[in-house]
């Protein structure tokens, strides 16, 4: 009685032990290690299977419906096993390449870009090209031509600098030959008014500076012009040129 039970309950668990790692294989889905598990389990489940049968190890009397459980539990889970397997997904650990199951690689983006985008952006760019040209003609049309113009002073002040070592004379003309119309000191300080384009060089002393700063005018400055060569004036931040073009009169 003791080798019979312990014949049928070890044929028992060897052939739930390889249904149950038929299953176990398949639970791990398509991979090396799930078919491998799987093909293991029902090889051990069906060898046992055989043998106990060919051994009559099954269906003793006292062991009908122990014998009966066995097969159920054997053939239901060796079949669960199968259409485990075959019906599953990769297993993530196949490193598959299915859409969207875990551990396959996801579907590759098509390169490129979409042509409605593509439109978008070169209309963009026009509109934004377009803008800029309006700007910049804008601005162009908005920006004033300079003209230069010279500066006109009515007056200032100059001085005679140190090289002149004698008095200044004041001429009636802007001529070296003029009559004399009276002296100007040295390094003194006077005011001139106006130039001669018609003469370089010559400027006009401003009326009224008789006796100023030792200045002696021995003519009717109200009547005559008078006149000083820029020889020896220092006209220090202005320019003599900048003075109004006086018309020299006839005397």
């Amino acid at each position: 009685m003791r080798e019979l039970l312990r014949g049928f309950w070890g044929y028992f668990v060897v052939i739930v032990f390889g249904a149950a790692l038929a299953l176990i294989g398949a639970l791990a889905g398509k991979s090396i290690l799930g078919w491998v598990l799987l093909g293991i389990g029902v090889l051990i489940a069906m060898a046992f299977l055989t043998v106990g049968f060919m051994k009559k190890q099954f269906f003793h009397v006292g062991y009908k419906w122990q014998s009966v459980v066995l097969l159920v539990i054997s053939a239901l889970l060796i079949v669960l096993s199968l259409v485990m397997m075959l019906t599953g997904s990769t297993s993530p650990s196949a490193g598959g390449t299915g859409g969207n199951m875990p551990g396959g690689t996801p579907p590759q983006m098509q390169g490129g870009t979409p042509p409605e985008i593509s439109a978008t952006v070169a209309a963009t760019a026009t509109e934004a090209a377009t803008a800029t040209e309006s700007a910049t003609a804008t601005a162009t049309e908005l920006v004033p031509t300079a003209t230069a113009t010279a500066v006109v002073v009515s007056s200032f002040t100059v001085c005679l600098n140190e090289n002149t070592n004698v008095g200044y004379n004041i001429r009636v003309a802007p001529k070296d030959d003029a009559a004399f119309g009276g002296t100007i000191p040295m390094a003194a300080c006077f005011v001139v008014d106006g130039r001669s384009s018609e003469y370089p060089g010559w400027y006009k002393l401003a009326a009224g500076q008789n006796g100023s700063n030792g200045i002696s005018i021995g003519v009717d400055d109200s009547v005559y012009q008078l006149w000083v060569k820029g020889y020896y004036i220092e006209p220090f931040s202005n320019d003599l040129e900048t003075l109004p073009d006086v018309t020299v009169q006839a005397n």
